[in-house]
This record gives C-alpha cells, sequence and structure tokens, in this order.
C-alpha cells in the first residue's frame, strides 16, 4: 500500500507517467496505492504453482545507478553534475507510449526499447520535448530531500527505503516530517536495530555492547 507521501510525490509533476504503475486499492474506487508495477501473468513453477502472479526480482536497475551518481556528485558539492543525471530518469519519466527517448530507448542506449508505462496522451501543447523540458530541474533544485524524493518516485515496491534513509543519516527526521504514523513512536536511536540478546551472550572473548536506548 503505497503512503500518501509517495503518492504527493507522483503527483508533484504532471508530466511524470510513473505514475501509471499505480491502480486503485481493493477496498476504494477513488485511493490510488496500490501498485500493478511489476504484476506479473504467469504463475511460476516454484511458486507452489499458485494462482498468484510473479516476475523476476530486479537486482540492480540502471537508474538506480544514475541516482546513487547524483548522491556523489551532490556530496562532492558537484551540483551540475548531480542535476545532470538525474534529469536523464526525469527526462525518461516524461516519455509515453509511442514517443521513445532519442536516439535509442531508455537512457539514450542504442537499440533499447522505449522505456514507457502508460498510454495517455500528452497534455494539450505539450509533446515529447516539452514534456522532457518540463520535468528537467536545475543545480540549484538538487539537495538531499530531492534526491530521496525521486529515489521514491523511481523506486516504489523495490527500493529496501529504511536502509536508504539510515544510510543517509535520515531516517528519523524524514519519519517525523512524512510519516505520521510511525511518528507517534519512532525514537531517534531507532536509526539502528538493537542487536539480539543471542548475539550478545554468545560471543565469549569480548564484550559487544548493545546499542544505545536499548538496554
Amino acid at each position: 500500500m503505497a503512503s500518501d507521501y509517495f503518492l504527493d510525490r507522483l503527483n508533484e509533476d504532471s508530466d511524470d507517467v510513473r505514475k501509471g504503475v499505480m491502480s486503485y486499492d481493493e477496498s476504494s474506487a477513488t485511493h490510488m496505492g496500490a501498485s500493478d508495477k511489476y504484476s506479473g501473468i504467469t504463475a511460476l513453477e516454484g511458486d507452489w504453482k499458485s494462482t498468484s502472479t510473479a516476475v523476476n526480482i530486479k537486482v540492480i536497475r540502471l537508474s538506480e545507478v544514475y541516482l546513487i551518481a547524483a548522491e556523489a556528485a551532490f556530496k562532492l558539492g558537484q551540483m551540475q553534475n548531480a542535476a545532470d543525471m538525474l534529469n536523464v530518469i526525469r527526462r525518461r519519466a516524461a516519455n509515453r507510449t509511442g514517443a521513445p527517448y532519442a536516439p535509442g530507448g531508455a537512457f539514450g542506449i542504442a537499440g533499447a526499447p522505449p522505456s514507457t508505462m502508460v498510454g495517455d496522451p500528452y497534455a494539450p501543447g505539450f509533446n515529447q520535448s516539452t514534456a522532457q523540458a518540463a520535468m528537467e530541474i536545475a543545480a540549484g533544485d538538487v539537495t538531499l530531500d530531492f534526491i530521496l524524493h525521486e529515489r521514491s518516485r523511481e523506486l516504489i515496491i523495490e527500493e529496501q527505503r529504511r536502509r536508504t534513509l539510515v544510510r543517509m543519516g535520515v531516517l528519523y527526521e524524514r519519519i517525523m516530517k512524512y510519516n505520521p504514523t510511525s511518528a507517534k513512536t519512532i525514537k531517534p536511536f531507532n536509526q539502528l536495530w538493537p542487536i539480539p540478546l543471542t548475539v550478545i551472550d554468545s560471543n565469549t572473548g569480548a564484550v559487544i555492547e548493545q546499542n544505545p536506548g536499548y538496554n
């Protein structure tokens, strides 16, 4: 179930086709909280031959490589480089069916198929070029928040979001800002998990200190 935070991110740009991965909740005709991003059409032999469907898990995605590169550039103070990396993803996200990303599909790779997800026509007055231009950002737009927003738009139901927020040191801050449910109970020390007592007790060669807040 997609959070309101994620749905708000998708709706920030009217030209962003990534909202096309969303569908209505089973119990709602108005809330677009379910995702069809990786809905399969054939039950797998190894899936107990169940009626549920599955598709291959994405181990690595080229778009995440661009996102990591953008984060690295941002932390090095290379804002234009970071914006360029993000714009590769954002231009692709403006593509609609029948409008392949020139000169050769997704991310401009020769011979790659068009990376489009929805068949809606462009808004009046827009075409592929103007939609892509509208999605581009400038160096001054790049912030850590923006990179995290872009990760959420691009990697819904793929990203291990908690790990990303912990790695960036912003878990508590982001939950307090964007997750009103978890904000009621989270504490700053929840940035780290507690070390299991069995692990501490079984380490007889040295004392393992419990992470702060869990003693």
